[in-house]
């Protein structure tokens, strides 16, 4: 995984999107590893999460090496918009793209209720968490934020 740059440039439908206002940090994405074994899936773009997740799965003896991170929105949307993420308003066509072109072998990680719901379709992180399911034909296996595992 590399690290991630951060920018203000736009992409395409930024323009009309309710999050599109002057002091959004936006990700620019580098050289995505379109192969990573595994993709985690995060809600909106947090410039620490890269490095917590990398602690916590160091921590259960995981490799970290063939990791990649996408999120349901290029920026970091605030609270204020939870809900419309949630529904999967914002960057969804973007998301959509990258994981149609992302190995039928990496298994992909969405992580917290709002990734749960979003990418795999689930209603409940508690109930789809740690359960393995077909997503266009790739593994997907739901968990919980890495927020939460370090709040418990």
């Amino acid at each position: 995984m590399n690290d991630t740059k951060i920018g203000v440039r736009q992409f395409a439908g930024c323009e009309v999107c309710k999050l599109n206002v002057a002091d959004r940090t936006w990700r620019v994405p580098g050289d995505f590893n379109y192969n990573a074994k595994f993709l985690f899936v995060a809600e909106q773009f947090q410039p620490t999460l890269a490095g917590k997740l990398k602690k916590l799965l160091r921590a259960c003896d995981f490799p970290t090496d063939d990791i990649e991170i996408a999120y349901l929105t290029r920026c970091n949307a605030g609270e204020e918009v939870k809900a419309q993420i949630r529904e999967g308003q914002h960057c969804k066509p973007l998301l959509d793209r990258l994981l149609s072109k992302v190995s039928k072998d990496t298994i992909v990680v969405p992580l917290g209720a709002t990734p749960c719901k979003v990418v795999a379709g689930k209603k409940s992180i508690l109930v789809a968490h740690g359960t393995v399911s077909d997503l266009d034909g790739r593994i997907c296996v739901p968990t919980l934020h890495p927020a939460q595992v370090i709040a418990y």
